[in-house]
C-alpha cells in the first residue's frame, strides 16, 4: 500500500511537471526554466515523501535546494549556496536530536552487503551475522539504530554521512581478545553502546568535532581491547558503557 501510494505521488508530481513546462513554453511562466522546474518537482517530492518518517535530513536538504533555485525571485542570494546548505544541516541535526525516536524494526539474516543500508527515516536494525567476522553499517542523510550481536565478533565498520546513528554492541562477544571499530563519518552524530567489560583504545581523530566517552568503568587486565579507529568531521562520537 505505501508502495502505491508513493508512485501515486510520484506520478502526479512528474504530470506536474509537464504540465508547468508546457505553460513556460507558452510564456506563461516566463520567470522560470524547464530546468528548474523539474528541479523543484523532484525536490518537492523528496520532501513529501520522507515528512510521515520525520526524516529531517530529507526535509530540509531538498527545502534548501528549492530556495537556491528561486534565490534571486526570492531576494535571498546572501544565502544562496553555502549558507543555505548549512542551514538545512545544523536544522537537520537539531530536529532529529529533539525528535530522535525508532519508528521501524527490520531484521537481516545475512552478509555484511545485506547489513549494509541506507534507511529513508528511522529505523532499528539488527544485525547477527558479518562477512568474516567484519560487519558494515551506513546511514546517509537519516537515522538509524543498529544492534549487533556476534559470537565472534572482530571489526566494525561504520559510515556515517549527514545523519544519526546509535549502534548497540551488547550483543557481542570478542574471542580472539581484540576487535576494531573503524569510523568514517561527516557532519553526524554517532553513539556507540559499549560493554562496560571492554577496555577500548580510542584513536578516533575529528574535524570541528569531538569524542565523549560517558560512565567508563574500571576493566581488568585480561578484558577484550577494542580499538576505535578513524574520523569524524563536523560531527560528535559519544561512547555510552552499558
Amino acid at each position: 500500500m505505501k508502495k502505491r501510494t508513493s508512485s501515486v505521488m510520484w506520478g502526479i508530481l512528474l504530470i506536474a511537471a509537464a504540465a508547468f513546462i508546457v505553460l513556460s513554453a507558452f510564456g506563461f511562466m516566463h520567470d522560470v526554466g524547464v530546468v528548474s522546474i523539474i528541479f523543484t518537482i523532484v525536490f518537492a517530492g523528496i520532501i513529501i515523501s520522507n515528512i510521515p518518517a520525520w526524516n529531517f535530513w530529507g526535509i530540509f536538504l531538498p527545502l534548501a535546494g528549492i530556495c537556491i533555485i528561486y534565490s534571486d525571485a526570492w531576494g535571498i542570494q546572501k544565502l544562496s549556496p553555502w549558507p543555505l546548505v548549512l542551514i538545512a544541516v545544523l536544522l537537520s541535526i537539531g530536529f532529529s536530536l529533539i525528535f530522535k525516536t525508532g519508528s521501524r524494526n527490520r531484521s537481516y539474516n545475512g552478509n555484511a552487503a545485506q547489513n549494509n543500508a541506507s534507511y529513508a527515516g528511522y529505523r532499528t536494525e539488527y544485525i547477527n551475522q558479518g562477512v568474516n567476522n567484519i560487519v558494515n553499517c551506513s546511514t546517509r542523510f537519516s537515522s538509524a539504530v543498529k544492534h549487533i550481536s556476534m559470537n565472534n565478533f572482530e571489526r566494525a565498520n561504520i559510515n556515517l554521512s549527514f545523519g544519526n546513528m546509535d549502534v548497540y554492541f551488547d550483543g557481542c562477544n570478542i574471542p580472539s581478545g581484540h576487535a576494531i571499530i573503524d569510523i568514517n563519518g561527516k557532519f553526524g552524530n554517532l553513539v556507540l553502546y559499549i560493554p562496560s567489560g571492554w577496555n577500548v583504545d580510542v584513536q578516533t581523530g575529528t574535524m570541528a568535532g569531538r569524542v565523549k566517552e560517558r560512565n567508563r568503568p574500571n576493566v581488568s587486565a585480561n578484558s577484550p581491547v577494542v580499538t576505535l579507529n578513524g574520523v569524524m568531521q563536523f560531527g560528535s562520537v559519544e561512547i555510552q558503557y552499558i
